[in-house]
C-alpha cells in the first residue's frame, strides 16, 4: 500500500473501514504501532536529502533486501519501513519497521538475524512493544526541520540531562524525525527540550522496549546466535546461513 510522510503526520492509501471497496488517504498513526529497530549511534550528512542520497548506496541497499528477507523467514508482515540515518555503509546499516501486531518470537527472532546483517554485528538491536496505558515507559517520536547537526547536539545535551543511552533518527523528505524509548520521567524531559529548543511536534505513546545486545561485538554475536537457536531449533541454520559471514563455521556442523 502506498504511504506519505508529511510533517504533520503520515497517511495510507488503504480501504475505508464502513466500506472495503473504496480506497481513501486514511492516517497511519505510526506511534501507535510496535516497532523493530537495527539503529547504531547516529552518523549522517547534515539535510534530508543528504541522508536520502546516503541510502542508495548499493552496501546499503543490499542490506535492506537481507532485512527483507529475514522478516520474511520469521514470518513478519511489517506495515511500513523506514531507512534510518547511519553510515550507509559499512560497519553497521541501519533500518526501522512498524507492525500492527506485535508477536515477541518473531520480533526476538528476526531482530536476532538482522542483527548479524551487517559487516560486523551490530551491538544491539530492539523491538518496541505498543502497550496502552504502560505508565512506566514509552516512546515518544518528533518530527523536525532542522539540520542533522543540530538535532544531534539538542540529543547529546538531553543525553546528558537524561541519561538516555541511544535513539533513532529517519530522513524523510524535507524533514527529520527522531524517535525515542526511554521511561516516563526521562521521555518527559526529552519531549519538553525538543519542543522547546527545536520547536519539534512531538507524539509519546505508551510502551515497553526490548532490547538485546552486548558490550563488545562478540558479546553480542553470541547472543544472536544464542536466542536464534533456541528460537527455531533445528531451523536455526536457515537463518544462521542468511548471516553467514558472522556465524562461526562449527554452527553449520553436524
Amino acid at each position: 500500500m502506498q504511504v506519505v510522510h508529511l510533517k504533520e503526520g503520515s497517511y495510507i492509501w488503504a480501504p475505508s473501514k464502513r466500506n472495503p471497496k473504496v480506497y481513501r488517504w486514511q492516517s497511519l498513526e505510526e506511534e501507535t504501532q510496535h516497532r523493530l529497530f537495527v539503529s547504531p549511534v547516529v552518523e549522517g550528512q547534515d539535510t534530508p536529502e543528504e541522508a536520502l542520497e546516503g541510502i542508495k548506496s548499493k552496501l546499503h541497499q543490499e542490506a535492506v533486501h537481507k532485512y527483507h528477507y529475514i522478516m520474511g523467514l520469521a514470518g513478519l508482515n511489517p506495515t511500513t519501513v523506514h531507512h534510518v540515518v547511519g553510515q550507509f555503509g559499512e560497519p553497521e546499516h541501519s533500518f526501522m519497521a512498524t507492525f500492527e501486531t506485535f508477536e515477541p518470537e518473531k520480533m526476538e527472532l528476526a531482530a536476532c538475524a538482522m542483527g548479524l546483517v551487517s559487516k560486523e554485528p551490530q551491538l544491539g538491536v530492539a523491538y518496541f512493544e505498543r502497550i496502552p496505558r504502560y505508565r512506566s515507559q514509552g516512546m515518544i517520536t518528533a518530527r523536525i526541520e532542522r539540520p542533522l547537526s543540530e538535532i544531534n547536539k539538542a540529543m547529546e545535551q538531553i543525553q546528558q540531562k537524561t541519561g538516555i543511552y541511544g535513539w533513532t533518527i529517519v530522513p524523510y523528505d524535507g524533514f527529520f524525525e527522531v524517535v525515542l524509548c526511554a521511561n516516563t520521567h526521562q521521555l518527559k524531559a526529552a519531549g519538553n527540550h525538543l519542543m522547546n529548543v527545536l520547536k519539534a511536534r512531538v507524539k509519546r505513546k505508551c510502551g515497553k522496549l526490548h532490547y538485546i545486545g552486548g558490550d563488545t561485538r562478540e558479546d553480542a554475536r553470541k547472543e544472536y546466535i544464542k536466542r536464534i537457536k533456541n528460537n527455531t531449533g533445528p531451523q536455526a541454520k536457515r537463518f544462521l546461513r542468511a548471516v553467514a559471514h558472522n556465524v562461526p563455521r562449527e554452527e553449520f556442523l553436524g
